[in-house]
């Protein structure tokens, strides 16, 4: 054997080892390097504890950069993270994060007694919404607010929504008119009283074969719908020398200024045609009532206050 033909043969055999060596050290070195990352997972909305935890076990190191407050996320939970979810990073490596402090809250004002408008307005100043208005019959002044939930004073979110109750306003009670002809002036005038309409005028005419001081006719047709404080006028039949010579008199009363809402004032009169309401509606406080009434004879007023016994007098 040629001495010189085996040294060649061990040499390449050598040279193919030391390559197989380097491939195989290439090789282990990139798997070790890749063995060294992780994808970082999207964090955000997950509770900061939680997630943590989470991390460490890939042997990432989470850290809370600042907190804010947030109307998305409970408190607690991430809101931002400083390096994107799908990220590949290095074992090692710490991950910084924002976390939400929950909703700012806020006190809820008191809104009873404003109108809807000045409410809605308050709500939005304080960064609070109007959820619903539920709108109710009552003597406060239409749109005034009756209630409010939340309540007054408690703490709540920002954006929570608060719901009204609202006044419609006082609302007339509804008759059906009856026919009042043929009946005494005075039993007319009881129904009109009792049904708080507003007996303005009382007329007199010549009809043969009627009872003296019947009603002959009336200005609210029969069957018709009315509200108390509608206005009513007769004419009835003539005869009756009490009733002949009627004057006009002017009634005025000042509402006292001691409420923050409406009251009805009823005003009546009795005379020698017999009692009759002439006013009878909502007015505001310190308001002056001025009222033109035909009476007949001697003649007093009285005048209720929501109700109650407000003034009296004669009629000059």
């Amino acid at each position: 054997m040629n001495p010189g033909l085996g040294l060649r043969f061990w040499l390449r055999m050598l040279g193919l080892g030391a390559a197989l060596c380097l491939f195989t050290a290439f090789v282990v070195m990139n798997l070790a390097l890749k063995g060294g990352e992780v994808t970082l997972p999207d964090l955000r909305g997950k509770a900061y504890a939680a997630a943590a935890s989470e991390l460490r076990q890939a042997g990432i190191t989470l850290k809370m950069d600042d907190e804010r407050y947030s109307n998305s996320q409970l408190k607690g939970c991430i809101l931002q993270q400083d390096i994107p979810g799908g990220t590949r990073i290095k074992r090692g490596r710490t991950v910084y994060v924002v976390v939400s402090m929950g909703s700012a809250t806020v006190s809820v004002p008191d809104l009873a007694g404003l109108s809807r408008r000045q409410a809605e307005i308050l709500l939005q100043q304080n960064g609070l919404n109007l959820d619903s208005v539920t709108l109710v019959p009552g003597e406060a002044p239409a749109e005034a607010v009756l209630a409010q939930f939340p309540e007054a004073g408690s703490n709540r979110a920002q954006g929570t929504g608060v719901q009204l109750l609202v006044s419609l306003g006082p609302q007339a009670q509804r008759w059906v008119m009856p026919a009042l002809s043929g009946r005494a002036l005075e039993t007319a005038q009881a129904v009109a009283s009792a049904m708080g309409l507003v007996l303005k005028d009382v007329a007199q005419e010549d009809r043969p074969g009627a009872a003296p001081g019947s009603v002959l006719s009336q200005s609210l047709p029969e069957g018709s719908p009315v509200a108390a404080g509608d206005a009513l006028s007769l004419v009835v039949a003539r005869g009756r020398a009490d009733i002949s010579k009627a004057r006009l008199a002017t009634l005025r009363y000042q509402v006292p200024d001691d409420a923050r809402s409406e009251r009805r004032v009823r005003i009546s009169v009795t005379d020698a045609a017999g009692s009759r309401v002439v006013h009878n509606e909502m007015e505001k406080p310190g308001s002056l009532v001025s009222v033109a009434a035909r009476v007949y004879g001697t003649a007093r007023y009285r005048v209720q206050l929501a109700g109650a016994e407000a003034e009296e007098g004669e009629i000059p």
